[in-house]
Formats: structure tokens, C-alpha cells, sequence
């Protein structure tokens, strides 16, 4: 098993690769749920009497709730944008040195091939206790296998290793990432050979 330099959480990268942010989709939804909650809002406001229940009163506070909620989607979206052209641009970076990363260590391999792997994960979780049994520590451990073909057609297994360890009012993060090898792989089934052949067909 190779340890393999990466500057974020490969998952995660692969899915804001893999799930571009639709503007108009999350613009509707937004949009409703904003106007959902102004509406729920209004109509507390009219039972309990804080705005007069009259025709010209509902016109007023429905041009004015369309009105907020117009310029509250558009900040909304605008920042989302924003931070997801930041996550695309960061997620393309560390999956380019990914790319020759594992170039270095003879395996050749292309970014799209790296965002269709097939992802298996285990998690657990543990607690570390003193001999009182009150709680010193806890762990959650995220195991993540990636199954991606080379540019040879064999598949080639990535695995990455979250931890998140609370302690005392601290948190820590650490990911790690490593390739595994040939003698790593030997006597354990690829059940997914088949997919990602199908997968790179399809293309």
C-alpha cells in the first residue's frame, strides 16, 4: 500500500464534479420554500390581528413577501454560486494532482475515470473511556474504497481513511489516502469489475 499526497477529501470532490449545481433547480426550490415560510409567517400575523385582515392589507404584504423573497433567492443563489465555482475549481485541482500523482507511481489514469469510480464505505464509531467509565474521547473512522479503471482496463482500488476524534470540547479531522497494491489485493474479490466495464462502454 502506497500512501498518495491529497490536498482534500476525494468523495466529496468526486461529488461536486459528478453533481454540477443546477441554478434554475435550486433557484425554484428556494423560491417556494421562501415563500412558504412568509406565507406561515402572514398568516399568524392575520390570525393574532398584527396586520388587519382586509383585501388591500393581503395585496400590500403578498407584493411585499414576493418582493422579499425575490431578493433573498437571488442573494441566496448568488453566494451559493459562488462557493460552489470555489469547491469545483479546488475539486478539479486536487483530482488533476491526483491524476499525476498515481502517474508517478505508474499508474495512468484520467480524471473522468477517477470521478466514475465505484465507492464502498464502512463506518464505525468508538469511544475511548477512563476507569471510571466516563467518556475521555470518541471516534468516528470512515473507510472509503474507490474502484476506478486505468487506462489499461484493470481496475486499480484507492483507499481513503476519515477520521473525526472529539476530545475535550476539540475536534480533529484527518484524512488520509494510499493506493493499494497488487499484494494488497490478492485473494479479495472485485465485485465490481463488471460496472466499471459497463460504465466505460457506455461512454
Amino acid at each position: 500500500m502506497k500512501d498518495i499526497p491529497y490536498n482534500g477529501d476525494l468523495s466529496k470532490d468526486i461529488y461536486y464534479l459528478d453533481n454540477p449545481f443546477n441554478v434554475k433547480e435550486e433557484a425554484i426550490f428556494k423560491g417556494i420554500f421562501n415563500f412558504s415560510i412568509l406565507t406561515i409567517v402572514g398568516l399568524f400575523a392575520f390570525s393574532f390581528g398584527v396586520i388587519p385582515f382586509n383585501l388591500i392589507s393581503l395585496l400590500i404584504y403578498i407584493a411585499g413577501c414576493l418582493g422579499v423573497n425575490t431578493l433573498y433567492t437571488i442573494i441566496d443563489i448568488t453566494k451559493k454560486k459562488r462557493n460552489m465555482k470555489l469547491k469545483l475549481a479546488k475539486a478539479n485541482s486536487n483530482i488533476n494532482s491526483l491524476v499525476e500523482s498515481l502517474d508517478r507511481n505508474n499508474i495512468s489514469t484520467s480524471k473522468e475515470k477517477i470521478i466514475d469510480a465505484e465507492i464502498s464505505e464502512k463506518v464505525t464509531n468508538s469511544k475511548t473511556k477512563d476507569d471510571n467509565g466516563n467518556v475521555l474521547s470518541k471516534e468516528k473512522k470512515i473507510v472509503e474504497y474507490f474502484y476506478l479503471l486505468d487506462n489499461n482496463d484493470k481496475i486499480q482500488v484507492l483507499k481513503q481513511i476519515k477520521r473525526n476524534i472529539t476530545s475535550n470540547k476539540s475536534n480533529i479531522n484527518c484524512v488520509s489516502l494510499a493506493l493499494l497494491e497488487d499484494k494488497d489485493l490478492e485473494g479479495k474479490e472485485l465485485p465490481v469489475r463488471k460496472t466499471l466495464i459497463m460504465k466505460k462502454k457506455k461512454r
